[in-house]
């Protein structure tokens, strides 16, 4: 399918707790989700949180621990998700609340793994996902990350557009 294939949303409920709304678009009608790898603020213990099964597809298991879980070559996770073959196929959601034993926001869910140092050159991730059933005969998988830009690479691009806009102001003149 096309992108985006999956989207996860971190939406405020109360003071020490989040709802995870996952959700697949745009994959082919063979390819499913396997493993959904997510972080936690790497000052709070992630094995203090609970997580509540609200609507849409059930993970078969859910697994916590700091650092605990590697995502192929992406980095280290501090929590996944792992769905049973063929259940989290093609447009679905899963839906958790997410508690923790003190006050949490979305926020606390946005930091980038913990890079592998054999593939450290591959960048770190807020998420990763193992994608199961692609291709001919639907046997192959793949994984799909989110690219944290580094707020240097925004401050480059900015100079980037900046020096061509100038340069195209100097040729009109």
């Amino acid at each position: 399918g096309t992108a985006p294939w999956l989207t996860a949303t971190f939406e405020n409920v109360s003071a020490n707790t989040v709802r995870l709304t996952m959700s697949t678009a745009n994959l082919v009608v063979s390819e499913f989700v396997g493993e959904w790898y997510f972080n936690f603020n790497p000052s709070l213990n992630p094995s203090n949180l609970t997580f509540v099964y609200k609507s849409g597809v059930s993970a078969a298991t859910i697994s916590k621990g700091a650092n605990a879980f590697k995502a192929d070559g992406d980095g280290y996770f501090d929590f996944k998700f792992a769905f049973t073959a063929n259940t989290f196929t093609k447009v679905l959601t899963s839906v958790y609340e997410i508690t923790y034993t003190s006050a949490i926001t979305d926020a606390s869910f946005n930091y980038k793994s913990s890079p592998d140092p054999m593939f450290a050159s591959t960048g770190s991730y807020t998420s990763a996902a193992h994608i199961q059933g692609i291709g001919t005969g639907a046997t192959g998988s793949g994984w799909i990350g989110d690219i944290v830009p580094e707020p240097g690479t925004y401050a480059l691009l900015g100079l980037g557009l900046f020096v061509l806009a100038m340069a195209r102001k100097t040729r009109q003149n």
